[in-house]
C-alpha cells in the first residue's frame, strides 16, 4: 500500500487500489518506526513530505528491485515494438528458446 505521511496525516493503499485515507500526524513516523517498517516489509511505499510536498519515498529493497525491474520490462518491450512498427520481422521464438536454454544450460 502506498502511504503518503505529511503534516496533514498519512494516506495508505494498496498499490493496485486506489488509495485510502488514515490520518496520522508526521511525528508519528518517527514514534511509531516498526509499524511502519513492518508496512514497508509487506511490499507496502510510504511518501513522506514536508510543506505538503513529497521529500521522499520509502519502500523496502525488494518492492524498489520490482519497480526497476518492472521499468526496464518496459523499455525493452516499447523497443521491441518501436522495431516491428519499423518493419524489423523479429526472431523466430523457437530459435530464441534453443539459445536460451543453451545459456542457462537447460537440455530441451
Amino acid at each position: 500500500m502506498p502511504t503518503i505521511l505529511n503534516s496533514g496525516g498519512i494516506t495508505t493503499g494498496r498499490h493496485d487500489d486506489p488509495p485510502y485515507p488514515r490520518h496520522l500526524f508526521a511525528h508519528e513516523f518517527r514514534e511509531k518506526t516498526g509499524e511502519h517498517l513492518a508496512r514497508l516489509a509487506e511490499g507496502r511505499i510510504e511518501t513522506i513530505t514536508q510543506n505538503g510536498e513529497a521529500a521522499m519515498v520509502v519502500m523496502s529493497p525488494k518492492r524498489y528491485d520490482f519497480l526497476v525491474h518492472a521499468a526496464e520490462r518496459g523499455h525493452v518491450w516499447k523497443a521491441a515494438l518501436d522495431r516491428l512498427k519499423a518493419g524489423d520481422s523479429g526472431r523466430d521464438a523457437r530459435e530464441v528458446v534453443r539459445e536460451l536454454a543453451d545459456d542457462f544450460g537447460v537440455t530441451l
